[in-house]
């Protein structure tokens, strides 16, 4: 990219994370983190199809991207996959943000074109080899929608320069805990954005 994270006000920003549900859920945090320290940023959400309406008229979001993880996980629609890919890396984000943490996510995040690819240590499958930021979490840090918060500060942090890890969780991280009523933000938390329901291609 022309402008690396820390001199680029505006970065276009991909979550990865298509299911399942309670684990969308829980990488809401992530979602308000990274709106909060990249105010001016394009952030899109590829997520399965069955839960695009967790994530409908969020105003964090400019873009919802479907995922087809039963069709992309056939070996015959191969094609497809690779589809999916190219149109993505058309899209030219500039971080990817892999909270998925296995294989296919990490082939994803990585063939993307993402300048910045950012994962957690213990991530799965192997999918830490086509990361370039690496986030090790805190043993004091249990749970998982705490961890994702805390990737997203301390990638901020790390890659500003700002101080090494571990670093704390925003004085204003609020987790998401199931089972505590309505997760989604609501209005009047930040002001509405316009979003995007599109497939890759269509931005």
């Amino acid at each position: 990219m022309s402008e690396n994270a820390k001199s680029n006000p505006s970065p276009r920003i991909l979550i990865f994370k298509p299911s399942a549900m309670g684990d969308v859920i829980l990488t809401l945090p992530a979602l308000r983190q990274i709106r909060l320290q990249y105010p001016q940023a394009y952030i899109a959400w590829v997520v399965n199809q069955a839960f695009i309406p967790f994530l409908e008229e969020n105003p964090w979001l400019d873009e919802i991207i479907p995922f087809d993880r039963i069709a992309f996980g056939q070996f015959k629609n191969l094609g497809k996959l690779v589809a999916f890919i190219q149109e993505l890396k058309k899209k030219k984000f500039d971080i990817v943000f892999d909270f998925q943490g296995l294989l296919r996510s990490g082939l994803i995040s990585f063939f993307s074109g993402a300048s910045h690819r950012v994962g957690m240590t213990h991530a799965r499958e192997g999918s830490t080899f086509f990361y370039n930021w690496k986030i090790q979490i805190p043993k004091d840090i249990t749970h998982v929608s705490d961890q994702y918060a805390y990737v997203v500060s301390a990638f901020h942090k790390l890659y500003a320069g700002e101080t090494c890890c571990p670093v704390p969780l925003p004085d204003d991280h609020q987790p998401v805990r199931l089972g505590q009523g309505d997760f989604h933000p609501g209005p009047g938390h930040l002001p509405a954005r316009q979003l995007h329901r599109q497939g890759p291609g269509q931005r």
